[in-house]
């Protein structure tokens, strides 16, 4: 935008709504631009235009990012504003939608939005999935019966395997034992131990001290590019010509090159194989409990992570980053004048944390489950992992109260053996206040964290 002629004021991510509306106010904006990356955000946004519209403020306001829909803004943002609340695909939209609000033709823009918007309305409310719901302790009873028919290791094998490798693969055994010093670093090529750093360990006289547990930071680059998704790459800038995509990827590579010989990028995380063992739908963990959610639609799979979790007897914890650096980097191009590389640079952060993840997680064996997406939408549960791994003390990874991880840049799930994806779904009352009940948190609070699962 930078580039059209605009002036940025760039409040950076994580920003309180007070701020956001004080800063309008003060810079006399004549847009808001908001950014979600994980469904918490949505909420935030909604926050955020609730405060626009208390403070009289009737500016138009953009929202995108990954979580982010034309449905979703026309559903449950606009009709919380006062004035237009506009969805972009991609941040090179952003552009297009200011110049045709600029224009002389700005109101029949406006009215052709709002129309598209009324109509998506009309859409959702008779498209709703009124698919009927199973009764979730009926659908958990039959679970757990399957479980006990199942051929997999029961729970006393597990418990008393909890300080034992067997648990895990060779390349997982020679991996966590040169991070404790047992062995010489000397792991599986594909693991590329030698390209990063040990941080520092538990020592016994911590509370809750994990074992296996490899932290480390300067992670290769060069091991990890071969991982980097082009495709998605290219979708996250809304290219689609072929030609326009060959141009987009020729500069991301100079870009690239660039955070390798500068050393701009500390590609960090921390990574555990864990014995686990199941109790109802939640996931034990060294007497961590990690709750777990349930598809009830009738029809679909009865499914929970917790199903595979009881299958495997172990799951491989992380949390790595790829944006530790980005932040300083991205600042000095803009005040450069480089709005170009600086976006180049956090998308590029971006895919190169999926690619970490995809070099260092032991993916071959299970699919992986971020905390947020369909199958675990929950994602206060990266609180209980970030302590549980200790994240905090041994990266710069941090997690905010809405459950973000800062760098954004930064993924936090599992792998489990044998897993396959799937989505949860809507969720009946039963389960609701069965979850909250789990979790310690009122149903209120679990409507704001998995508001796209509640019936």
């Amino acid at each position: 935008m930078a580039v059209g002629g605009c002036e940025i004021i760039d409040l950076g991510v994580m920003v309180e709504p007070a701020a956001i509306v004080a800063a309008v106010q003060e810079h006399h904006a004549n847009f808001v631009c908001l950014s979600g990356l994980i469904t918490p955000s949505l909420e935030q946004m909604i926050v955020v235009i609730r405060e626009l519209r208390r403070a009289g403020i009737t500016i138009t306001v953009i929202v995108g990012g990954a979580t982010t829909s034309p449905m979703h803004t026309a559903v449950k943002m606009a009709p919380e504003y006062d004035g237009l609340v506009v969805h972009s695909t991609d941040a090179s939209r952003n552009m297009q939608i200011i110049t045709s609000l600029t224009s002389p033709t700005a109101r029949v823009f406006a009215a052709g939005i709002l129309a598209d918007q009324k109509r998506l309305r009309e859409l959702y409310a008779s498209a709703q999935d009124r698919r009927p719901l199973a009764d979730y302790r009926e659908r958990l009873a039959e679970a757990e019966f399957q479980r006990q028919l199942s051929p997999a290791a029961s729970e006393e094998k597990v418990r008393e395997g909890e300080h034992q490798h067997k648990l895990k693969s060779e390349p997982e055994r020679s991996f966590l034992a040169a991070a404790e010093g047992e062995i010489p670093a000397t792991a599986p090529e594909s693991l590329c131990l030698a390209n990063f750093e040990i941080s520092e360990r538990y020592s016994p006289a911590q509370s809750f001290p994990p074992q296996n547990v490899a932290g480390f930071h300067h992670y290769d680059i060069v091991a990890v590019e071969r991982h980097i998704d082009w495709d998605m790459f290219c979708a996250e800038w809304g290219v689609k010509k072929e030609e326009d995509k060959k141009q987009l990827i020729a500069d991301a590579q100079q870009m690239l090159e660039r955070l390798k010989r500068e050393n701009i990028l500390d590609l960090q995380g921390v990574i555990a194989t864990l014995p686990v063992h199941v109790e109802g739908d939640d996931i034990v963990v060294q007497g961590l409990h990690l709750p777990m959610l349930r598809n009830q639609t009738i029809g679909e799979d009865n499914l929970s992570v917790a199903d595979f979790a009881a299958e495997a007897g172990r799951i491989t914890f992380f949390a790595i980053s790829a944006g530790v650096g980005l932040k300083q980097f991205a600042e000095g191009l803009r005040k450069d004048g480089d709005e170009y590389g600086a976006f180049m640079a956090k998308v590029l952060a971006d895919r190169l944390a999926e690619a970490l993840a995809e070099e260092v997680v032991p993916a071959a064996e299970g699919e992986r489950h971020a905390f947020g997406y369909p199958s675990c939408p929950d994602h206060s549960l990266k609180r209980d992992v970030f302590d549980l791994l200790q994240v905090e003390h041994l990266t710069n990874m941090r997690l905010t109260d809405s459950y973000m991880i800062d760098p954004a840049e930064s993924i936090c799930g599992m792998i489990i053996p044998g897993a396959r994806y799937f989505a949860v779904g809507r969720i009946a009352e039963d389960q609701l206040l069965d979850y909250a009940h789990r979790r310690g948190i009122s149903p209120e609070i679990i409507k704001t964290l998995i508001p796209r699962n509640i019936q």
